[in-house]
């Protein structure tokens, strides 16, 4: 085995380790990965599909939503002033916004302007007026982390799930249950 191959098994057992020991720790986990765990602390099982299955339930970062007066002069401003790339526009009738994603490294931008002055961005404007809106979480399965919020006594907003922008699966967590920050959970299409 060449010294790039010891180096990269050492890291993935390490990464495995960890991420075995988060998930023994989190109250909630289901069977499947209980008994993956359970199998790889005993020597048993593979440490790559561990990790994959823990990965697919672990919400990562995906986007910070901003709530703008005019979603074009804001898309201006952040296309030609810091060098987004433009991930493209739609409207979301459901939730009365129109959207511009703008790619940002791994996470996005989501630009988000109310129209016809209804539905939670536009209230939120007439408050607050423009910025950070909520902070967004992809994940791969949302049914199964809404059940363990749920089971933890997050406070979850409206239907969820329910479809967003870009064909996602999207529910929203009160800001109550996550210490004044709203929080979008979003599934993307199989």
């Amino acid at each position: 085995m060449s010294g790039t191959d010891t180096a990269r098994t050492e890291l993935e057992s390490a990464l495995a380790a960890r991420l075995l020991a988060e998930h023994l720790a989190r109250p909630g986990a289901d069977e499947a990965l209980n008994a993956a765990a359970a199998e790889l602390s005993e020597g048993r099982g593979e440490a790559e599909g561990l990790a994959a299955g823990l990965m697919a339930r672990t919400p990562r970062l995906d986007h910070l939503g901003v709530a703008v007066d005019d979603v074009d002069a804001a898309r201006r401003f952040w296309i030609e002033l810091t060098g987004l790339a433009d991930g493209g526009s739609e409207e979301v009738p459901s939730e009365g916004v129109r959207v511009t994603m703008l790619q940002a490294g791994e996470a996005k931008v989501e630009l988000l302007e109310a129209f016809e002055g209804a539905g939670p961005v536009a209230k939120f404007l007439q408050r607050r007026g423009p910025g950070i809106h909520h902070v967004c979480f992809k994940t791969d399965d949302i049914v199964a982390v809404l059940d363990r919020l749920r089971e933890g006594g997050v406070e979850i907003l409206g239907q969820a799930p329910r479809a967003g922008a870009g064909g996602c699966q999207v529910a929203f967590l009160h800001p109550r249950s996550t210490g004044g920050i709203l929080v979008e959970l979003s599934q993307p299409p199989s």
